[in-house]
């Protein structure tokens, strides 16, 4: 059965459109797939089609499905490769093996299935398919979402010694050799006087935890954090990370 697909029409992909943070050219951006809503089940399909075509009780269509489904599983569980009129399902595995084919190490073997559109599919994706950026993100999406007081539970508000808790994104404090903690996390003062923060605790991409210094004067602040931190990689140039104001006093 064929798509019923206009040849003219074209289809949107939202996406979020991201600084790439491992290279200096600004215009070389990375883009992210939005994904709004859950994964759709044979059940979606289901009541869509019963919903579109009222021969089809929905019953019957989700039974059916699943019927087709179990079979071909059966058929890559037994390395037979399986097409749809959309799709091409190939059976892979990936390793390192000895002349007998037997695998050098058998907890780094990986068994999975390959799957790529076929016929009409394939030609409506390289040709009916455009981008439609809903969202842009900056510093690769490395945030402050907020700074917590774990004494009081307050959001950007604590006193001297209390001690908070930064959270965010790609947040962790690391230097430009991949050091654990050999960033800088900061106050910096309305009159841009900075007080570095000798010791942290809690050190992750999402949260970092220190006392607020005891000999600090009391007025606004802001959390600052610079590190080379983009997650399995290292940024080529610090980045550098603020957080909203907070009340010291």
């Amino acid at each position: 059965m064929p798509l019923n697909i206009k040849s003219a029409e074209t289809f949107a992909w939202p996406v979020v459109l991201q600084d790439n943070p491992l290279t200096e050219d600004k215009n070389d951006r990375m883009v992210t797939l939005l994904k709004n809503n859950a994964t759709k089940t044979v059940t979606n399909l289901a009541t869509d089609i019963a919903r579109e075509r009222t021969e089809y009780r929905e019953e019957t269509l989700t039974n059916t499905a699943s019927l087709i489904e179990q079979k071909m599983v059966e058929f890559l569980l037994s390395g037979e490769s399986y097409s749809s009129e959309f799709f091409h399902y190939e059976p892979s595995i990936q390793g390192v093996f000895n002349s007998k084919g037997e695998p050098v190490d058998p907890a780094k073997v990986k068994f999975s299935i390959n799957v790529a559109p076929i016929g009409e599919l394939r030609k409506i994706l390289a040709n009916q398919i455009k981008l439609n950026v809903v969202k842009t993100q900056t510093l690769g999406g490395a945030a402050i979402s907020r700074v917590l007081n774990l004494y009081t539970g307050e959001e950007n508000i604590a006193g001297r010694t209390d001690l908070v808790a930064v959270e965010g994104t790609k947040i962790k404090s690391v230097g430009p050799n991949g050091e654990d903690k050999g960033g800088e996390v900061s106050l910096v003062s309305e009159l841009e006087v900075k007080t570095v923060i000798e010791k942290l605790g809690d050190n992750t991409p999402t949260r970092i935890t220190f006392m607020i210094p005891e000999d600090l004067a009391e007025g606004q602040y802001r959390v600052q954090i610079e590190t080379y931190y983009a997650g399995s990689d290292l940024l080529k140039n610090v980045r550098v990370i603020t957080s909203e104001a907070i009340t010291i006093g």
